[in-house]
């Protein structure tokens, strides 16, 4: 919703109460475009607001992250940055691969990734997934529409595993404005989102990070009809060797491997709020 439908005392009371009413677990609240003393105000009486209310909030068209979070944990994530959602005008590759660096170090960032309908997005398909571990967001809002991620099974079935909260992460490489290769820990299994600007290559990602044992590796890269998935077995500290086209990038989930193991499958299962 729009931030001015939170305006006052007696908007919030009503529009909150009947959220709740209506089983909703949180709010995106937009265009809030204003970095007033009075706005900040606001910024306090719906974060007090919408405590008291359980409800979670997303905050878009919004300021940066400025330590709000410590003080109010049930707000999930903030925009504060040139994200997915232009069709013209939008980030370049080179914007995107500096945002884990700059932007995403203050804090969670919407930037709404996964927006492939929009035909706007200055990287590969396989870059596009992989922003969906690169960058950490509260909230991971993914953009597109049912029908695009329809389009590409390999896409919607890494999305389907992907989690929101991390135990661990860990930079593998990378460097503002030429990519970032990130992994992230959720309970045993590592997720790795490698996202690239440079030209077509050889990437190569250290393996260290898995501390110990034999793992299988479900990777997705692109092909040369879209998206595909390929298996390997690798050893902790192995070097993972892909082969890149430009502004391009690859995913891939690690789980510990095991006699008659063939996926790493395990789609996140949704839950009453």
């Amino acid at each position: 919703m729009r931030w001015d439908d939170l305006e006052t005392a007696a908007e919030r009371d009503t529009v909150l109460a009947r959220m709740n009413h209506l089983g909703i677990a949180g709010l995106k609240i937009d265009f809030i475009g204003s970095e007033s003393q009075k706005r900040f105000k606001w910024y306090d009486e719906v974060l007090k607001a919408t405590a008291d209310h359980k409800l979670l909030v997303n905050f878009h068209g919004s300021t940066v992250p400025n330590g709000m979070q410590r003080t109010w944990p049930h707000v999930m994530t903030l925009e504060a940055v040139l994200g997915a959602e232009y069709r013209k005008g939008g980030p370049t590759a080179g914007d995107v691969a500096t945002y884990p660096f700059t932007r995403n170090v203050v804090g969670s960032m919407d930037y709404t990734p996964m927006a492939l309908h929009r035909n706007s997005h200055p990287h590969s398909t396989a870059a596009e997934l992989a922003l969906s571990v690169v960058i950490e967001s509260g909230m991971q809002h993914f953009a597109g529409s049912l029908e695009t991620y329809a389009e590409h099974p390999e896409m919607e079935r890494f999305l389907a595993q992907v989690p929101t909260v991390w135990d661990e992460t860990r930079l593998v490489s990378g460097r503002p404005g030429n990519g970032a290769t990130v992994a992230r820990k959720s309970q045993d299994r590592w997720f790795l989102g490698s996202y690239l600007t440079g030209a077509a290559h050889t990437e190569r990602a250290r393996l260290t990070f898995l501390g110990g044992g034999r793992w299988l590796v479900e990777m997705v890269r692109d092909g040369k009809d879209g998206l595909v998935r390929e298996t390997r077995r690798v050893n902790s500290g192995d070097t993972l060797n892909v082969q890149v086209p430009a502004k391009s990038g690859f995913v891939a989930v690690m789980c510990p491997d095991k006699p008659d193991l063939k996926t790493c499958d395990r789609p996140v299962k949704g839950g009453k709020g």
